[in-house]
């Protein structure tokens, strides 16, 4: 970001010699190449400068909104007006510029090496250039889009509508009807054979796809998840999924691989499961960085494979705990944890995420860095002002923050009467952590929403640790 904001400040400098004081560079240029250079965490500094991209939007500035969300790697059509980059407002595509279309271009592909991340939006787009090329008897050029086209769909068929891919698919067979040479052909028509077997997928009736059936998804994601990981040893096994070591194969990069099995109404093409759609909500730009990553998936056979970021080293909150005198921490350690935690689940809420298992087993801890992440989904639901009010949600949340705080600081304790719990936390730990704790438990129509929590003093005033002088019984 700072070699972007070195040209910002070139390129103003230079207008500025040329053109004096233009009051528009001043207004964008500058506070954004002061932004660029910002010290600020990762996520953070992505989350500001996308904050800054929807101000100058507002204001029309499209050009200086467009850098801040190119510079940020925003997906192509998440807002309004960041379809083609340069371009306001798209009427028709007969509105649209060549260069507009060709700086979007470069954008999705230099988007796709730097952070793997596709344009589905903006297939539309390229297939209706390809036509465009197509009359124009560049038959060739078209071709070429529409295997682009396809490889993108290939990545996101949850995305594209069936309508859409049948589209492609006549396009891609009037071209190459129109090619003579028979080794070329073949050798272009195995990438819109695979898309064909995707399109008969998503048309066909869900019933005649059953769990066990040889789908497009068991076919062609078992051998796409082959090629990219290597599935080592077992990290963990519970009643929702079974979880792997793994390894991406194209730089190294270690990952935890789950398998979910499908229930019986997740076996129709093109089905998400709840576990995926959550996670999705809650890894999309700005993440936080204590909840951890769905990379991708995979609709395998009777599976769905879930790829999730891997902290190395690691081991779950419980173990942590175990590894520590009596299975408590210092008051100084809770609080560096609890403050991750607090984080993680604020998040998910704000997502409208309900995670549904907020306990130690489902904390990671990096033992080099203590950094925290918020681990496994498989209970999770949508908050939804129909299905909760907001106060319940909000609630169960909170209820589950107290409980995790109090088998940090004072270990496995019974949980029949909370009074009772209160009184014994007290014998051991600061004034102010036990206030904290029976806010989190106590009446829930009065606990403190997350944001309370991170400015109650607790977490703001400089304490000492207390000095257990005495195990819990």
């Amino acid at each position: 970001m700072a070699e972007i904001a070195t040209l910002l400040f070139k390129g103003y400098g230079c207008v500025r010699r040329k053109l004096g004081c233009v009051k528009n560079q001043e207004d964008w240029c500058l506070p954004l190449a002061c932004l660029l250079c910002s010290a600020a965490a990762g996520d953070e500094h992505r989350k500001a400068m996308i904050q800054m991209g929807d101000d100058f939007g507002s204001r029309g500035w499209i050009y200086a909104a467009h850098i801040c969300y190119v510079v940020a790697h925003l997906e192509l059509g998440s807002r309004r007006r960041f379809q083609l980059i340069g371009c306001e407002w798209v009427l028709n595509y007969q509105s649209v510029l060549k260069e507009e279309m060709e700086r979007t271009e470069v954008y999705e592909y230099v988007a796709s090496l730097t952070s793997g991340i596709g344009q589905p939006r903006f297939q539309e787009f390229k297939y209706l250039y390809a036509c465009d090329l197509a009359k124009a008897g560049l038959s060739a050029r078209a071709l070429d889009y529409c295997e682009s086209i396809a490889r993108t769909i290939f990545k996101f068929p949850r995305l594209i509508s069936s309508y859409f891919i049948e589209r492609v698919i006549m396009l891609c067979k009037e071209l190459l009807r129109g090619k003579e040479e028979e080794e070329e052909e073949e050798e272009e028509v195995e990438w819109l054979l695979k898309l064909c077997r995707l399109h008969r997928a998503f048309s066909a009736p869900s019933s005649s796809f059953s769990v066990g059936s040889c789908s497009y998804e068991s076919q062609e994601f078992q051998e796409e998840l082959d090629s990219r990981y290597t599935v080592g040893e077992l990290l963990g096994k519970g009643s929702f999924g079974t979880v792997y070591a793994g390894v991406r194969k194209a730089d190294g990069k270690q990952v935890a691989i789950k398998y979910v099995t499908k229930a019986p109404e997740d076996s129709f093409p093109g089905a998400k499961p709840l576990e995926v759609a959550l996670m999705e909500m809650v890894s999309k730009p700005p993440r936080c960085e204590n909840v951890v990553e769905l990379l991708e998936w995979f609709d395998v056979s009777t599976s769905f494979v879930l790829v999730l970021e891997r902290p190395i080293p690691c081991m779950d909150l419980q173990k942590f705990r175990a590894s520590n005198k009596n299975g408590q921490l210092s008051e100084c350690l809770a609080r560096e944890i609890m403050w991750q935690v607090v984080q993680a689940v604020r998040h998910c809420y704000n997502r409208r995420v309900l995670h549904g298992d907020i306990r130690s087993e489902n904390i990671l801890i990096n033992t080099d860095t203590l950094e925290v992440k918020l681990i496994d989904f498989g209970c999770g639901e949508l908050l939804s002002d129909n299905l909760y009010t907001s106060y319940a949600g909000h609630s169960s949340y909170i209820w589950s923050l107290g409980v995790l705080l109090v088998e940090m600081i004072c270990g496995d304790i019974c949980f029949h009467y909370v009074d009772r719990v209160i009184e014994m936390c007290s014998r051991v730990v600061s004034g102010e952590c036990c206030h904290l704790i029976s806010w989190c438990l106590k009446n829930p129509e009065n606990r403190p929403t997350f944001d309370e929590i991170l400015s109650h003093a607790w977490f703001t005033e400089e304490f000492q640790d207390t000095v257990q002088v005495r195990e819990l019984e």
